[in-house]
């Protein structure tokens, strides 16, 4: 690389720190913000407790919760009742 390169990689660098080092009001995850329209900046304290609600999207309703709330072992136990096999399965799943 020459001094030139090494100069403009120097200051793509730079610009790059300075921009990613804002005062997190932008609203990026773990920032202590809970988006761009946050009224304050300031981090929670551990002992205070996070928003029930972020603005993002619908309310999820228990019951819809629950029917996506699965724990499905390799063997398909854990799945609601309906049809088919883990055999069955595996012919249209990718190997992982």
């Amino acid at each position: 690389m020459n001094g030139r390169s090494r100069a403009v990689s120097a200051l793509v660098l730079a610009v790059a720190s300075v921009a990613c080092a804002g005062d997190g009001a932008g609203g990026a995850p773990g920032l202590g913000t809970a988006g761009a329209a946050a009224s304050s900046t300031t981090p929670l304290a551990a002992s205070e407790t996070l928003p029930t609600h972020w603005g993002l999207g619908p309310d999820a309703p228990d019951p819809l919760i629950a029917a996506c709330d699965l724990d499905v072992g390799p063997d398909g136990s854990g799945l609601p009742p309906g049809r088919g096999t883990a055999a069955e399965g595996a012919r249209h799943s990718p190997q992982l």
